[in-house]
C-alpha cells in the first residue's frame, strides 16, 4: 500500500468514526433531540405509571427516540405493549404469563381480559411493525416499495466500457433513457437504505400511536386500585415470605 492509499484510508476512518469523539457526538444528539422533543408526545411521570417495569420501558424507548436512534426506538415500542399486555394478565388472573407477544394476544382474547379494539390494535402492531423489526425482515419492512434503477448493458467483449458509461449517463441526465422500478427487497443494502429513511420518518408518528395506546391501558387496566384488587384477590407476592 503506497502513501496515498493509506492517507486514503485514513481519511475514510475518521469520517467513520467521527461520531466517538464527545463533542462530535453531542452536536449530533442535539440536533436530534431538538426537533423530535418538539414533535413527541408531551411525557408520561411516574406518578402515572404504577409500575416500575413499564416505566423503567417507556422513558427508555422515548429518549432513545428522541435522540434519533429509531431503529432501537421501534423495538423498545414493541417491548412497551408487549410487556404491558403481559402486566395486565398478572393483574387480572394472578398469573404471570411467559411466551411470547402472540401468545398473550391469544390469551386475552381467549379468557376476554381486554377489549377487542385494543386486541385488534395490538396485534395489528405485532403483525406490521413488532414482527417485522424484531426479525430484521427487510423484504416485510420495504415491502410494496420500488427504487428507480438506470441498469447499463455491455456487449460481449466490448472495447471502451467507459465510453458505453459516459453515453449512459448522458442518456439519463437528459432524459433519454427511462428508470426501470424494481423491488427495494432485492438487494439488503438498498433496502436498508430505504428503511433507514422510513424510520426518519415514521417513527414519531408511531411513538404518538403506541404512547396513546400505551396510556389507553393504563387507565382502562392498570390503575392503582386494579393493584389494590389484585392484592385482594390474589395476595401480595411477598406473602409467602411474611407468613413464614
Amino acid at each position: 500500500m503506497d502513501i496515498v492509499d493509506g492517507e486514503k484510508k485514513q481519511n475514510s476512518l475518521v469520517k467513520e468514526y467521527y461520531w466517538l469523539k464527545s463533542e462530535n457526538l453531542s452536536d449530533e444528539m442535539n440536533s436530534k433531540l431538538e426537533k423530535n422533543l418538539e414533535q413527541l408526545p408531551y411525557f408520561l411521570t411516574s406518578i402515572k405509571v404504577a409500575n416500575h417495569n413499564l416505566y423503567s420501558i417507556y422513558s427508555e424507548a422515548y429518549r432513545i427516540i428522541a435522540f434519533g436512534f429509531y431503529n432501537a426506538g421501534i423495538l423498545l415500542l414493541g417491548q412497551l405493549l408487549e410487556t404491558t399486555l403481559r402486566e395486565i394478565i398478572y393483574v387480572n388472573t394472578g398469573i404471570y404469563r411467559k411466551g411470547a407477544f402472540g401468545s398473550l394476544i391469544k390469551y386475552a382474547k381467549d379468557n376476554k381480559i381486554i377489549d377487542k379494539y385494543s386486541l385488534n390494535r395490538l396485534e395489528s402492531f405485532k403483525n406490521k411493525i413488532r414482527n417485522p423489526y424484531i426479525h430484521r425482515d427487510l423484504s416485510e419492512i420495504v415491502k410494496d416499495i420500488y427504487v428507480p434503477t438506470w441498469p447499463i448493458f455491455f456487449k460481449k467483449d466490448v472495447e471502451n466500457p467507459l465510453k458505453i458509461i459516459e453515453v449512459t449517463k448522458k442518456e439519463i441526465e437528459e432524459g433519454k433513457r427511462k428508470p426501470i422500478l424494481i423491488p427495494a427487497s432485492l438487494d439488503s443494502t438498498v433496502a436498508t437504505i430505504i428503511k433507514e429513511e422510513m424510520d426518519k420518518r415514521h417513527t414519531i408518528s408511531l411513538a404518538w400511536a403506541v404512547f396513546s395506546e400505551f396510556e389507553i391501558l393504563l387507565d382502562m387496566y392498570l390503575k392503582p386500585e386494579d393493584y389494590q384488587n389484585h392484592i385482594k384477590k390474589h395476595g401480595s407476592p411477598f406473602d409467602s415470605i411474611l407468613h413464614k
